[in-house]
């Protein structure tokens, strides 16, 4: 059987749900399609999304490809995935400031399965 390591796991979780996350803002704020991944979401609203968030979220879908479709692959930079995240989000509010965006919501899930993947990852 295929064994990865708790780090490969550790990062498919974190890039699948930052995925998600702005998978789903794309949707919500933006009037992206509501189908295919971060890429396509990304493409369909080409042109409303600043520069910089565009690159972002281009960088973010690559990790998120290269983690889940390579065996036992991690993230190149973690500290560098962590802040782009965290950068994309902190602009995700600034231009949709009074909008319900579920980000506190979305936040606490992904906070509660790292916790959950990391006990199972220790007892496993």
């Amino acid at each position: 059987m295929l064994q990865v390591s708790r780090r490969c796991r550790e990062d498919i979780v974190a890039v699948v749900l930052w995925s998600q996350l702005f998978e789903k803002a794309l949707v919500d704020h933006c009037g992206a399609i509501n189908q295919g991944g971060l890429r396509d979401r990304l493409e369909s609203v080409r042109g409303s999304v600043p520069d910089d968030v565009a690159r972002n979220l281009k960088y973010i879908a690559g990790e998120r490809n290269r983690v889940v479709h390579e065996i036992d692959a991690t993230i190149n930079d973690l500290e560098k995935f962590n802040k782009t995240c965290l950068e994309t989000e902190k602009r995700f509010k600034e231009l949709f400031p009074k909008e319900e965006s579920g980000w506190g919501c979305l936040l606490v899930v992904l906070i509660i399965i790292a916790v959950v993947i990391g006990i199972w990852a220790a007892t496993s």
